[in-house]
């Protein structure tokens, strides 16, 4: 831990002292706020790409001495913080990998539904059977029962 390194002591005695003393704890806290927030916005505006103040150089002549230009550099955005940032702030849209909801196999959902909706689920089919077998139905409608989640 940088901070024991600095005070010369071991990163255990720092903690016994932050456990010791909640005002020296909350100070340690406290110090890590601007530097994160500084952070942050240095991410952001790595992300969006800015402008600085820069000088080129050149030789020039022997009587004159270098040429110095000053000109405004433009650093593109990054496309890695861009990528990170939307990742973390919207993920239901930008992460790689999706959540997808797995039905499970016929057996398992029927193992998921209690004994009344079992017999239900049963005569429900039973009837779009004797529908389809009599040729009242038109079409077999694909079974989109949702597992019982309990």
């Amino acid at each position: 831990m940088e901070i024991a390194e600095q005070f010369g002591i071991s990163p255990d005695t720092l903690y016994e002292w932050q456990a010791a003393h909640p005002e020296f704890s909350e100070a340690l806290q406290n110090g890590k706020t601007p530097a994160d927030a500084e952070m942050a916005a240095s991410f952001y505006k790595r992300g969006l790409g800015y402008e600085h103040p820069a000088v080129k150089i050149f030789q020039g002549t022997a009587d004159g001495g270098p040429v110095i230009v000053p000109y405004l550099e433009h650093i593109p955005g990054d496309v890695g913080a861009q990528k990170s940032w939307l990742y973390n702030r919207q993920p239901e849209r930008w992460r790689d990998q999706k959540q997808v909801e797995h039905m499970g196999s016929l057996e398992h959902r029927i193992s998921l539904m209690t004994p009344e909706e079992r017999i239900a689920r049963l005569r429900e089919l039973q009837e779009k059977a004797r529908l389809a077998i009599e040729g009242s139905a038109s079409e077999v409608e694909e079974d989109r029962t949702p597992p019982n989640k309990s």
